[in-house]
């Protein structure tokens, strides 16, 4: 994946915010999906429409990892998501 491309969410979509979570609902697949935090953290990032290095320099300290951590855990949860039909690229 290209830290460049931006993501958008795929056909029918619906998320909402919760404390702790996003609860998103996919009307093309009849299912809910829950992202704990800090999952969520990285989806409504995404949503919000950061930058690929915003959302890493954020993510960072909240993960206490290093920069290429970070970014691997991002590419990780990026690409279920793009695999679970929830986000496209």
């Amino acid at each position: 994946m290209n830290p460049k491309t931006r993501y958008s969410l795929n056909g029918q979509i619906e998320y909402a915010t919760e404390v702790n979570c996003i609860k998103v609902y996919s009307g093309d697949l009849n299912k809910m999906v829950v992202i704990p935090y800090p999952e969520a953290a990285l989806w409504n990032m995404i949503q919000q429409g950061y930058s690929f290095t915003a959302m890493s320099d954020m993510l960072a300290p909240i993960l206490k990892k290093d920069k290429p951590e970070t970014v691997l855990w991002m590419l990780k949860n990026i690409d279920s998501w793009i695999v679970s039909s929830l986000l496209s690229s």
